[in-house]
Order: C-alpha cells, then sequence, then structure tokens
C-alpha cells in the first residue's frame, strides 16, 4: 500500500513537473498556476454532463480489454486490476482503487492532458485541431504503455484499438473541458476517476 502511495503521488507530481515549469518561465511567478491548469469552478451542467460519461467512458474500456489477448493483458501481473486484486479485499483494495483510479490516473492525466496539452494546442490551433492532436497523443501513449504491459508482439487491430479507443475517450474529456466546463478540469477528473472506479473495480474482482 505505501508503495502505491509514493508511486501515485511521483506520477501525479511528474505529470505536473512539466506544465508547472512552462508556467513559471512563462509568467515568472508561480500564484495562479492551479487556475491556469484548470483547477476553477465548473457550471453545474458540466458536472452533470461528466457523471453521465461515466458510463459513456467506462464500457469501451471494458469491452477493448475484453477482446482475447487484451483481458489477459489488462488483468494480468503489474496492471491496475492485479495490483488491487492483490489486496485480499476489504478497505485495502478498496482505498488502493481509489488511490489508483483518481490519483494516479485520473488526476495525473487530466493535468498533463486536458490541463496543459490540450489547452495549449487548442490555443494555438483552434477546438478541432488541437483537441484531436491531444487526443492522438493520449491514443499513442496508451499504445506504448500497453505494449509494456505485453507478454508478446501485439497484432495490428489489438493496437488500433489500444489507440482508437483512449484516444477517443480523451477527445470527448477535451470537449468537456472546453465546451461543458469553461476550461474546467474538474468535471473531467470527476468523469475519469469514476469510470476508472468501474472498470478497474470490474477487471479486478469481477473478471478471473
Amino acid at each position: 500500500m505505501i508503495a502505491i502511495l509514493i508511486t501515485t503521488l511521483l506520477q501525479v507530481l511528474a505529470y505536473a513537473f512539466v506544465p508547472f515549469l512552462v508556467y513559471v518561465v512563462r509568467h515568472r511567478k508561480v500564484k495562479g498556476f492551479p487556475a491556469w491548469i484548470g483547477f476553477r469552478r465548473a457550471p453545474r451542467r458540466a458536472w452533470l454532463i461528466a457523471t453521465a460519461f461515466t458510463v459513456v467512458l467506462a464500457v469501451p474500456v471494458l469491452w477493448m480489454f475484453s477482446l482475447p489477448g487484451l483481458r489477459e493483458m489488462a488483468t494480468g501481473p503489474g496492471t491496475s486490476a492485479s495490483y488491487v486484486r492483490g489486496a485480499g479485499g476489504g478497505i485495502n483494495a478498496i482505498v488502493l482503487l481509489l488511490l489508483i483510479a483518481w490519483l494516479q490516473t485520473g488526476l495525473a492525466e487530466e493535468i498533463l492532458f486536458r490541463g496543459f496539452v490540450a489547452q495549449r494546442l487548442i490555443d494555438r490551433l483552434g477546438f478541432v485541431a488541437g483537441n484531436t492532436l491531444q487526443a492522438l497523443l493520449f491514443g499513442v501513449l496508451h499504445v506504448v504503455l500497453y505494449m509494456g504491459l505485453a507478454k508478446s508482439e501485439l497484432p495490428l487491430y489489438q493496437m488500433a484499438v489500444l489507440f482508437l479507443v483512449p484516444g477517443l475517450i480523451a477527445f470527448a474529456l477535451g470537449w468537456l473541458k472546453v465546451r461543458a466546463a469553461d476550461g474546467s478540469i474538474l468535471p473531467g477528473w470527476w468523469a475519469h476517476g469514476l469510470s476508472n472506479t468501474l472498470a478497474v473495480g470490474i477487471m479486478a474482482f469481477l473478471w478471473s
């Protein structure tokens, strides 16, 4: 548990480091960074949309990892599901699940990709091009990460699925931030955390 907590904190800090460095160099101050990265109030409708997004995000992930070969990769050694399952149930497993779903992946990825990458690209290229490029980068990252978990070379169609599903999710979260949440990453974090909790929880506790 302590090891996961330390890893989680380090990942959040690592994902926030580049945005923080860019902000400090550009603005020559620290104050204002949280709001700049997207920690700001969001309209109520954004929270309602984000809650509805939970199923929209979790279902494609579960479908993706139900495919032959990908299911074993997503639940095998070194995965989030395996860590949660290895906690043995009870409060330890729940705490571990929440750490992984809400901080290690949810918060870290929203800070870097929606709070920093998407917003900077959108400011330069416009919403469609900037958000699409952010989504493409997010998809590529997940292909690289999952290839590291694979025990053998992945077929082309599996690599395509591992790219498209996270990429489409990233585009939806970028839309949520810019079009519905007035630049706040908080509703996206809510949707991301809830969907991760649902998907990882099912893979850890219901999938063998």
